[in-house]
């Protein structure tokens, strides 16, 4: 009868210790902070509404863009009456001019649409 309550014993103790152990682990886990300032060795900072600027190197998509204050684009978009040089960068970019109207680049120059 010693031994088996010897054994249920050491059965005991080494399943409490297991799941101690476990237990720990995981509060550790928990309570660890992050392993540098974001986004370096960790996920990049999500696209939010704060007033921070926020710069995303990948492409992103979206039914409806609404901007309420200053839009800034950096490509082949011209708005309004823009002095650029009409070249192969740009070819393919519409602008307005008040005296012509809409303008297409060809590659070469602005025609007037």
């Amino acid at each position: 009868m010693s031994a088996y309550l010897n054994i249920n014993y050491i059965t005991r103790v080494a399943l409490l210790a297991i799941v101690f152990s476990f237990g720990m682990t995981q509060v550790y886990a928990a309570w660890s902070g992050p392993s540098a300032v974001p986004p370096g060795s960790n996920i990049s900072t999500p696209i939010n509404n704060g007033t921070t600027d926020q710069i995303k190197s990948g492409g992103l998509g979206a039914e409806v863009v609404s901007v309420f204050g200053q839009g800034s684009f950096d490509g082949e978009v011209i708005v309004g009456n823009s002095q650029a040089e009409c070249d192969a960068n740009l070819e393919g970019a519409l602008r307005h001019v008040a005296s012509s109207g809409l303008e297409l680049c060809n590659g070469e120059e602005w025609q007037a649409i």
